[in-house]
C-alpha cells in the first residue's frame, strides 16, 4: 500500500486503521537557524488514522481505500462539515451530545471518540470526531455493524 507523496511501500496491519476521512495535508520547511521551521496548511486530502501515531495521507479515495483492503463492512460511514468520516465501528469508545455551542450552531449533533481522534486543535489536544448525525443515529451505526462482524 503506498501513503503520501512520495514512493514509498509501508506494511502494515489492517486491523490497526480506525479512521479514513480527509484532512489537511501539512509542509514543513526548515529555515535557516537551530531548530525553526515553518509549517503550511495545504489542501484537504485522504488520510489513514491508527497505522501510526498520527495521520497519513493516503494517494487513494477513503472509499477506495477500505474496499481494496476489504475492510468497508467494519467501518460506518458519518457526515460532517468537512465531508465524510469513516471510523471503524468496534474502535468507538464514547458517543456524546457535542458540548460547545459552536459545533451546535456548525450542525454538529454528536461527539465520537474512537482509537485514533481527530485532527488536533491548535493547542494540540485531540479533538473528539464531529457528526451530524445525532448520538442515536450514531449508535445504531455502530451497534448494526458490530453485529454483522459477530
Amino acid at each position: 500500500m503506498q501513503f503520501g507523496s512520495e514512493k514509498k511501500t509501508f506494511i502494515f496491519d489492517p486491523a490497526k486503521i480506525t479512521a479514513v476521512a480527509m484532512a489537511p495535508t501539512f509542509s514543513v520547511e526548515k529555515l535557516p537557524g537551530r531548530g525553526n521551521f515553518r509549517q503550511t496548511r495545504g489542501p484537504n486530502a485522504p488520510h489513514v488514522w491508527g497505522v501510526m501515531s498520527g495521520p497519513i495521507a493516503i494517494n487513494d479515495s477513503p472509499e477506495h481505500f477500505l474496499e481494496a483492503l476489504k475492510l468497508t463492512n467494519k467501518f460506518i460511514t458519518l457526515h460532517n462539515v468537512a465531508g465524510e468520516v469513516r471510523l471503524r465501528a468496534t474502535s468507538i469508545s464514547l458517543i456524546h451530545a457535542p458540548v460547545l455551542k459552536s459545533d451546535v450552531d456548525l450542525g454538529i449533533k454528536a461527539s465520537v471518540y474512537n482509537g485514533a481522534l481527530g485532527v488536533s486543535s491548535t493547542s494540540g489536544t485531540p479533538t473528539p470526531w464531529s457528526a451530524t448525525e445525532t448520538p442515536d443515529e450514531v449508535r445504531k451505526l455502530v451497534d448494526e455493524k458490530r453485529a454483522q462482524q459477530d
